[in-house]
């Protein structure tokens, strides 16, 4: 056993418990929690006057899409698709495995300890496996792109190739139909069988945009704003076989399967975005237990209209938060996300914001059972950071408010990241 000790420590749900201890087995799970007076014996790692806290969850990120981004931002996401996006698509594999390297070392240093990376090509896998920071590795399919996987035999491919990189609780695969103008109906209800029968996550990026929502509803197919996306597919060179769904947003999600509103065994459906979406809508993903990855900078940068993300946790859905990527994004810090919310939304309890980033991405990856909150039976994946003199009374509120940064990191009970910032 292997004790950390430090001045606050703070599970989430459970109160602060000031001078603290975590007593970390050899498998690198909690075995106990709670005031270091009461901890066993055994090698003490006395963290000083820091609180530490459970390790953040990046529900939605491309680490291969790094920036740095335009500091003019763009009219609309189609302006950077254009100016940003396609370009890409000329990088090398030496560019992405560098661009995966450097997020992830980035994301363990800020406190990130799990990250959902979604990669077009899968080549973000192998460097992942070699990095300590958890993941659910998303990999990609646009059916009929240039670059496979752009069906579903090379996304099987694709997997077959990555599934040595397998590591339960560390790196596990999973399947990600891009967009419901990218993907056909066909691919996409093959990747949702797919998922069910692996028990594994799912995720799509979903209204997106106003122009996506219009392209995906029968009576505004003909509109300025379908025509949109119809010009993105001929620049890109994207066929629309099969596209779009029939009559709406709801019908694209349950004619795919993405809603399984049956009763049956359904995955772990996660939502990208989500950025206009109605009340029927809404409605039916609660039901669903869907979850629905927002990214709060990258939401901003594009000038979406506000985010309905409190409406969506009234109702009962499971949001998470991600930063999506470099080329929206100054950074990759989920406490940057959270300080973001905090500033617009002050009026929501700094619990419930944390819970966004660890709880709830925890239930989003599928692995609620092994991180997401510093208990007893979770994997000790946490971060820590230094402490005012007077000590605060709402630790999470104090460090939601504040500048301070995250000094280490450690994962499965390991020291894996280090700011510059460190003082011990």
């Amino acid at each position: 056993m292997t004790i950390f000790r430090a001045k606050l420590v703070c599970p989430v749900e459970a109160p602060p418990i000031l001078d603290g201890a975590l007593t970390v087995d050899s498998s690198g799970r909690i075995a106990a929690i709670g005031p270091a007076c009461d901890a066993p014996p055994g090698p003490r790692n006395d963290l000083g006057n820091c609180a530490i806290f459970p390790g953040l969850i990046n529900a939605h990120a491309h680490l291969d899409l790094a920036g740095p981004r335009d500091e003019i931002k763009p009219r609309s996401l189609w302006d950077w698709f254009e100016s940003s996006i396609l370009p890409r698509r000329l990088v090398t594999s030496d560019d992405v495995q560098r661009a995966v390297a450097t997020g992830a070392a980035a994301s363990l240093a800020c406190g990130v300890t799990c990250i959902a990376d979604v990669s077009r090509t899968g080549e973000a896998v192998p460097v992942l496996a070699g990095t300590p920071l958890r993941a659910r590795c998303f990999v990609e399919l646009i059916s009929g792109a240039s670059r496979p996987p752009n069906d579903l035999a090379s996304l099987d491919e694709a997997l077959h190739q990555l599934t040595r990189f397998e590591r339960t609780h560390q790196l596990e695969l999973a399947v990600s139909p891009h967009t419901p103008y990218t993907v056909s109906r066909e691919d996409a209800a093959a990747t949702v069988r797919q998922a069910r029968e692996a028990n594994a996550p799912l995720m799509t990026h979903f209204l997106e945009t106003g122009e996506e929502r219009a392209w995906l509803t029968a009576a505004e197919r003909a509109s300025v704003a379908a025509a949109v996306v119809e010009r993105f597919l001929a620049m890109a060179n994207l066929p629309t076989r099969g596209l779009p769904a029939p009559d709406s947003p709801l019908a694209w999600l349950r004619e795919t399967g993405m809603l399984c509103e049956s009763g049956g065994p359904a995955p772990t459906t996660i939502l990208a975005h989500v950025n206009y979406v109605d009340d029927a809508v809404l409605t039916a993903i609660a039901r669903a237990g869907v979850s629905i990855a927002y990214c709060p900078r990258t939401h901003d940068y594009f000038g979406h209209p506000p985010h309905r993300w409190r409406d969506m946790l009234a109702a009962g859905v499971n949001v998470c938060i991600g930063t999506d990527s470099l080329a929206s994004n100054p950074d990759l810090s989920i406490l940057e996300e959270l300080r973001f919310l905090r500033r617009h939304a002050p009026e929501v309890p700094p619990k419930t914001l944390m819970r966004l980033a660890t709880l709830h991405g925890a239930a989003a990856v599928g692995w609620s059972d092994a991180i997401g909150e510093l208990v007893p039976g979770r994997f000790a994946d946490f971060f820590a950071v230094p402490l005012p003199t007077i000590l605060p009374d709402d630790p999470i509120g104090w460090l939601l408010d504040s500048d301070a940064v995250a000094v280490e990191t450690w994962v499965w009970g390991q020291r894996v990241g280090r700011s510059d910032a460190a003082i011990y």
